[in-house]
């Protein structure tokens, strides 16, 4: 039975399963079920080139085809299609290009049929089963932890996903792992899905026989049913089946022969062993294949494949037994675990926006907020005189009121001022600056620019995204030694601030350093409470983008077990909201109009999860030393049997048997003479 016996049908299913896999808001299990297996089977070794040119266009055009609604609206429309595809080429790319290293290496591992008997042994001790199983996933999470590097748009583009597709299970290993951590398990369930779809489809019989044995077994327990029934019936139907069977060309033998009718009439599991060492399902169905069929199917459930099927379901199982994901904090939670804290967006509804009406609306939501946000360079200021006089009337608002403003600005450069009539100088800064009661806590600039919008006029930062600590005093219905231990009764919550497309590189923000009056100390790191994340996407018509900044907000929630508050300004359809540290959204707005939002945070963070201490080159670095570990043990152990073979291991484990039950011998007689 072959399972791909229409090419229309393989790529049709691979086109329409590719719109999902790499669109905005790709599902990783589409991705990792049925994508990237048929990609896997069009590129394994023996298939044409042409197939896998075939494979890069496909991917290319549902790509672009699934984006381009997306994009339209960013640039004007000849633009944007050719940038997206551009884009769609590039990250079909990404796409293919483990897939080629992922056959040249299996390439590299195949032992040639021409080779001699001594030659052969040698290679199958000097080559790796686990590496050419475990290769492509870790080939995958390379290649997508390099496209976040390069690519400004970050992690969009890549077929992991965001929280707002990923299954609620996978969400502690996003917490614990990032994104690359997704990227090796769903490559890994990709290979192990399509390692069965390629033995099976190569060797027919394999299916086929499988197929036929199971209706036998069904056709059986049927007639056995009935001839008990109908004295004097069994034997003869039983009789007549089996030749039956033997007449149609079954390869397996009868399952009705000898002791096999009072196994099938008495269905009870037995201890089977086998003499291949695969186990007792391979015993049990390698058996029941035809000696053409067993290569292939004991080949599929190798002990490398076993190895590598554990590891996967250790990956996919244990962070959410052992890592439970945080669940948000009820506003009913006692002061010792919660700090309960306000926040809102400042977003005034005027078309053109000036200082006075954020003053004026900061003004009206600072007595029912600790922290209010601007959105994305809510004001274009030509001069750092301009740039001056916005700090000191938000500092007059913020003294006033006891808030923290986190102030989105296009600033001029810091040296020579802008001329009023460019407001494209490559040297302007696109800012955070956060102003608080005692006056300017900290700036954060913005790293990761939007091509052609903003990259030929601002220069990207490149520091680290800060901590701010804010220090909250108590509020008035709670005693201070309450609220704090010590003088001066404040509770320091920490704060990182991200712009836009910074939200989209999760390496960016991995390990947020702390700073303090200005001053920023690389040395310590910590985890953030609260993320303010101003944004202003070029998508006045459409939502769309504004939404998929609404996504990975939700991933940057997960990874920090922070609270993330979005504070949109493009116009009438942003979303702004507050995202809880589980991923779930509190508050969601679509549109302008500022809002507060009530709500709590941790008290005492703790320590940060493995994410935010290793970073996206640290977990590429432990999948690095499982591969190398994997590709040694495996490999040694292939050393070991050979010399056991030479030195006489069976004697060796024999002996040491020996000892070990004159041991226990010795222990049992000890314990009878205590006991008398």
């Amino acid at each position: 039975m072959d399972l791909i016996d229409s090419t229309t049908i393989t790529y049709g299913t691979l086109f329409l399963t590719s719109t999902v896999a790499f669109g905005p808001s790709p599902s990783i299990l589409v991705n990792s079920l049925i994508t990237i297996p048929i990609l896997l089977y069009l590129t394994r070794p023996g298939q044409e080139k042409s197939d896998f040119l075939i494979a890069y266009g496909i991917v290319t055009v549902a790509s672009f085809v699934a984006y381009l609604p997306t994009t339209l609206h960013m640039l004007p429309a000849v633009q944007s299609i050719l940038l997206q595809l551009v884009f769609s080429f590039v990250s079909a790319g990404f796409v293919c290009l483990p897939l080629l290293a992922y056959r040249a290496l299996q390439n590299t591992l195949v032992i040639k049929e021409s080779e001699n008997e001594e030659t052969r042994e040698a290679s199958m001790r000097n080559r790796s089963r686990w590496l050419g199983i475990a290769g492509f996933p870790f080939l995958w999470m390379t290649g997508w932890l390099v496209f976040e590097q390069i690519n400004p748009f970050g992690r969009q583009g890549s077929p992991t996903g965001s929280a707002s597709t990923l299954p609620t299970f996978l969400h502690p290993i996003l917490r614990h792992l990032g994104q690359p951590g997704l990227d090796f398990l769903a490559a890994s369930w990709s290979v192990a899905i399509a390692r069965i779809f390629t033995v099976i489809s190569d060797n027919p019989s394999v299916a086929s026989q499988m197929y036929n044995q199971q209706r036998q077994r069904t056709d059986e327990r049927r007639r056995i049913s009935l001839g008990r029934g109908i004295p004097g019936h069994k034997s003869v139907d039983l009789i007549g089946f089996e030749d039956e069977s033997r007449a149609e060309g079954s390869l397996a033998p009868s399952p009705l022969e000898g002791s096999r009718v009072d196994q099938l009439a008495d269905p009870q599991p037995r201890s089977r062993s086998s003499s291949h060492g695969y186990g007792t399902l391979t015993a049990m169905l390698g058996r029941r294949l035809s000696r053409a069929a067993q290569p292939a199917f004991l080949d599929l459930f190798d002990h490398a494949y076993r190895a590598f099927i554990g590891i996967t379901l250790i990956l996919t199982v244990v962070p959410g037994l052992f890592f439970p994901m945080m669940a948000p904090l009820s506003m009913s939670a006692p002061i010792s675990k919660m700090t309960p804290i306000s926040v809102g967006c400042v977003l005034p509804q005027a078309k053109t926006r000036h200082l006075a009406d954020f003053i004026r609306e900061t003004d009206q939501l600072a007595p029912y907020a600790k922290i209010l946000l601007w959105p994305e360079q809510a004001l274009h200021l030509r001069t750092e005189e301009e740039r001056v006089q916005v700090f000191i009337q938000v500092h007059e608002v913020a003294a006033r009121h006891g808030v923290w403003v986190g102030v989105g600005l296009g600033s001029p450069p810091r040296s020579n001022p802008v001329a009023e009539d460019d407001l494209e100088h490559p040297k302007r800064r696109n800012e955070i600056v956060l102003v608080g009661p005692h006056g300017v806590v900290g700036e954060y600039e913005k790293r990761r620019l939007v091509p052609i919008v903003e990259s030929y006029g601002y220069m990207p930062g490149s520091e680290t995204p800060p901590l701010w600590e804010i220090g909250l005093p108590p509020p008035r219905a709670i005693a201070k030694p309450d609220w704090a231990e010590k003088a001066p009764y404040v509770r320091d919550v920490p704060v990182m601030p991200l712009i836009c497309l910074d939200s989209l590189h999760p390496s960016i923000a991995s390990s947020p350093v702390r700073a303090s009056g200005g001053n920023t100390d690389h040395s310590t790191a910590g985890s953030p409470s609260l993320i303010l994340l101003s944004t202003s996407p070029p998508a006045a018509k459409s939502g769309s983008v504004a939404s998929i900044v609404l996504d990975h907000a939700k991933d940057l929630a997960i990874q920090h077990g922070a609270q993330v508050l979005v504070c949109d300004g493009s116009g009438s359809e942003a979303v702004s909201g507050l995202v809880e540290v589980d991923g779930t959204v509190r508050y969601r707005q679509r549109g302008e109009g500022g809002f507060v939002v009530k709500s709590g945070v941790r008290y005492k963070q703790g320590r940060g999860s493995g994410w935010e201490v290793l970073g996206g080159l640290g977990v590429w670095g432990i999948f690095t030393m499982v591969m190398i570990l994997g590709t040694g043990i495996e490999l040694g152990s292939h050393k070991l049997r050979k010399a056991g073979s030479t030195v006489g291991w069976s004697s060796i484990k024999e002996r040491l048997k020996k000892l070990w039950r004159k041991r226990r011998d010795r222990e049992e007689t000890a314990r009878l003479i205590d006991t008398e």
